[in-house]
């Protein structure tokens, strides 16, 4: 006779586990267990600095509110091109920086970072990043002009 048990469990780092057990005559058990790690990140861009009009390549793209069992990848354009996988994948930094020492983009240019949750299982988000306008403002100032006569 089979004896089949169901649960969901909740960890720590808010991952849904649905455990499904068997047990057999003989009180042997088989279980199989499915991971849904819930992601809501949150991706932001920090743009380049100026510095005496000139655009720096500082630009940074960050990601938090992930968990620390997320890897990512981060590719440039509208689709994601990129090759790794949940195993080849780097982990999200401490500091919540995906890419540094981004250039001032001279144009809308899209960024796709790809968030791997386990094996065969990922979420694609996408930022836009915007120039910096670093040109030094033209400033008016009043001019005030006074004659004055000396005899």
């Amino acid at each position: 006779m089979l004896t089949y048990t169901a649960g969901i469990l909740i960890d720590q780092d808010s991952k849904y586990f649905l455990v499904a057990s068997s047990v057999n005559s003989y009180g042997d058990t088989a279980t199989v267990e499915f991971v849904v790690a819930p992601v809501n990140p949150t991706l932001s861009y920090a743009p380049v600095n100026c510095t005496a009009g000139v655009a720096q390549s500082d630009g940074k793209i960050l990601l938090t509110d992930v968990s620390p069992t997320v890897y990512f990848d981060l590719v440039q354009g509208a689709t994601y091109t990129g090759i790794k996988t949940y195993a080849t994948a780097a982990s999200v930094p401490g500091d919540a920086i995906l890419g540094a020492g981004l250039p001032n983009p001279a144009s809308l240019t899209v960024y796709i970072v790809r968030l791997f949750t386990g094996p065969g299982c990922f979420q694609d988000l996408s930022i836009n990043l915007l120039g910096t306008n670093c040109a030094c403002p033209v400033v008016c100032l009043p001019v005030s002009i006074q004659i004055v006569r000396r005899r």
